[in-house]
C-alpha cells in the first residue's frame, strides 16, 4: 500500500511591473517576490526622498551600489544592509559638496572620514594626512592604502600629544621610533629626494614633529600663565587643559593672530609689507584645516600669542621674525610647513626667543630660565664633539676621507645637532664653524691632543731602557778663556769600547 506524501507548494508569487502605491502614500516601482520588495526597484516616499537600488526581503540591501536621494538635496550613493547605510558610500550636501566619502557602519560615519594627499591607481600612496571618525589623525606615509614608512599617529583622546605614535609603519603596524633594517617603504625608495624629504630617521619633514613630541604642554602651559593676563572675548574660563569645555565661541583663531602680529610688525621690522605677506600665506594655510579648530590647539595658540604680547620689543621682533621664516620656509626646498607644523611652531619658537634674550646663566628673568630648560635648549658643545669622536673618529669610519671631508663632516653633525633643537642661527652656525677650525689638527690626524706618534714595539721598548740603564753621568770643567767664567756641565756618556 502506497502512501501519499503532501507536497508543499514552494512556488513564490512574482509580480514584475507597474507602480504599487501603499496606503501611507509611499510608491514603489519594481520586483515583488511574495509581497515583499526583491532585486532592483525604486521607491518614492512621501516625504519626497526616492531611493534607486537593491532590495533583498524588503530592505535595501544588496551586492550593487544604491542611491537615496534626499527632499532636501543632499545624496548619498554607496552600499546598504539592512535597510541602513553600511560599506563603501559617498554623501554629498545640497550644495553638492562631498561631506563623507568613505565607511559607514549601521547608517554613520565610520573610520576613515577625510584623506588629503598623493594617490596611486586610487589607492592611497605616498605622501598625505588622514583624518578619521574618531577624531584621530595620521601625518605620513602610504603604500597601496596602508601606512607604511615614516609618520606620526595622533590619538584622539590625547590632546597633550603624550601618547602620540612617531616613527615607522608597516601595512598599518606601528614599529616604533627607529626604522627596521629593510624595511620597504614606497616605490620610490631609490629616488634620493624623495629619501630625503620623506623617509630618513632625521628627515627635516618630520623634525618639528618629533621636538615637539618631547614638551610637555601643561608644564609649558603653566609657565608662560605666570605672566599671561588672558582676555580672549568669551572664553574667560579654561580650566585644565584637558578639560576644553568653557572654550566655545572663539571665533577664528587666524583672525586673533592676526589682529594682534600685524601692528607690531608694522612698528618693529623695516621690511614690514614682506613679513605681512608671508604671515597671512601662513595663517591662510593653518585656516584651511579644520585641526586649526579643534579647541586644544585654539587653546595653546591663544595662550602662546598672549604671552608673546608681554613681553619686550626685542622679544616679540625675534619670535615673530622666526614664527614666520620657519612656517614660510619649513624645508630646505622652499615649501611652507605642514598645518601641524604651524601649530607645533607657535609654541616651539618660544624655546628659541627665551633663549636668545637668556643665553648664558647670568640670566636673571625666572621664566626664560624655565623655558631654556623645558625646550632643553643649552647645547655642551664639547660634549657633542666627544660623542662626534667616540662614533665615526674612534670607530675608524671616516679613514677612508680627507682632511676637508672629516671637517665637513663634523661641521654637519654638529649642525645637525643644533637643528634639532631649532637652535641652528647664524650665530651658532659661526661658533660650530670656529670649532671645527681650532680642530684643524684632529682632522690631519685623526686624534686629539697633537699628531699621531709612532708606536714603539714592546721589543723596542725593553731595549731602550736597557741602554740607558748603562749610561753614567760625569762631569767635566771646561776652563774658559780669560774674562770668561766656569761652566760646569754634566752630561751622560757610556763606555768606551775597548
Amino acid at each position: 500500500m502506497k502512501i501519499k506524501k503532501s507536497v508543499k507548494n514552494t512556488t513564490k508569487k512574482v509580480y514584475r511591473g507597474g507602480e504599487i502605491t501603499y496606503p501611507n502614500g509611499d510608491v514603489y516601482d519594481g520586483v515583488l517576490v511574495d509581497g515583499k520588495k526583491e532585486g532592483y526597484g525604486k521607491m518614492t516616499y512621501a516625504n519626497g526622498d526616492v531611493y534607486n537600488g537593491p532590495w533583498v526581503n524588503d530592505k535595501k540591501e544588496g551586492p550593487t551600489d544604491g542611491s537615496m536621494a534626499y527632499a532636501d538635496g543632499s545624496h548619498y550613493y554607496g552600499k546598504w544592509l539592512n535597510d541602513l547605510k553600511s560599506g563603501k558610500g559617498e554623501m554629498m550636501i545640497p550644495e553638492g559638496e562631498v561631506e563623507h566619502e568613505g565607511d559607514w557602519l549601521n547608517g554613520l560615519k565610520h573610520g576613515e572620514v577625510e584623506y588629503e594627499g598623493e594617490l596611486l591607481n586610487g589607492l592611497k600612496h605616498g605622501d598625505g594626512n588622514m583624518v578619521y571618525s574618531d577624531g584621530s589623525m595620521y601625518y605620513g606615509n602610504w603604500v597601496n592604502d596602508h601606512r607604511q614608512g615614516a609618520g606620526t599617529f595622533y590619538p584622539a583622546d590625547d590632546p597633550t600629544y603624550a601618547r602620540q605614535q612617531f616613527g615607522y609603519w608597516q601595512e598599518d603596524r606601528y614599529l616604533g621610533p627607529v626604522r627596521p633594517r629593510g624595511l620597504v617603504l614606497t616605490d620610490h625608495d631609490t629616488d634620493a629626494d624623495y629619501v630625503i624629504r620623506n623617509l630618513l630617521p632625521d628627515d627635516e619633514a618630520y623634525q618639528i614633529h618629533r621636538s615637539s613630541a618631547k614638551i610637555n604642554l601643561d608644564k609649558y602651559l603653566q609657565i608662560i600663565n605666570v605672566n599671561t593676563d588672558s582676555d580672549y572675548g568669551n572664553i574667560t574660563d579654561y580650566g585644565n587643559i584637558t578639560d576644553y569645555g568653557n572654550i566655545t565661541d572663539y571665533g577664528n583663531i587666524t583672525d586673533y593672530v592676526r589682529s594682534q602680529f600685524v601692528p607690531l610688525i608694522n612698528r618693529l621690522f623695516s621690511n614690514s609689507k614682506q613679513s605681512i605677506d608671508q604671515l597671512n600665506a601662513v595663517l591662510e594655510k593653518l585656516n584651511s584645516d579644520e585641526y586649526s579648530r579643534e579647541p586644544k590647539n585654539i587653546y595653546i595658540i591663544g595662550k602662546t600669542v598672549d604671552f608673546v604680547l608681554k613681553q619686550s620689543d626685542e622679544f616679540i621682533e625675534f619670535y615673530i621674525n622666526a614664527f614666520i621664516q620657519d612656517c614660510y620656509n619649513a624645508y630646505q626646498h622652499g615649501e611652507m610647513s605642514c598645518v601641524g607644523g604651524i601649530v607645533e611652531r607657535f609654541y616651539m619658537i618660544i624655546g628659541d626667543a627665551a633663549y636668545a634674550m637668556c643665553p648664558d646663566e647670568t640670566c636673571d628673568n625666572q621664566t626664560y630660565v624655565e623655558l631654556v630648560t623645558l625646550f632643553d635648549k643649552k647645547l655642551d658643545k664639547n660634549e657633542l664633539t666627544q660623542e662626534w669622536a667616540n662614533e665615526y673618529l674612534e670607530k675608524g669610519k671616516l679613514d677612508n676621507m680627507n682632511k676637508s671631508q672629516r671637517k665637513q663632516h663634523y661641521i654637519d653633525f654638529m649642525k645637525s645637532k643644533y637643528k634639532e633643537l631649532y637652535m641652528l642661527d647664524e650665530t651658532n652656525e659661526n661658533l660650530i664653524n670656529k670649532e671645527a677650525d681650532n680642530l684643524d689638527y684632529v682632522f690631519e690626524s685623526l686624534q686629539f691632543g697633537g699628531k699621531k706618534r709612532n708606536r714603539q714595539t714592546r721589543k723596542n721598548r725593553n731595549r731602550t731602557k736597557k741602554r740607558l740603564g748603562k749610561l753614567k753621568v760625569r762631569v767635566r770643567t771646561i776652563k774658559a778663556k780669560k774674562g770668561k767664567r766656569k761652566v760646569s756641565r754634566k752630561r751622560p756618556h757610556s763606555k768606551r769600547r775597548k
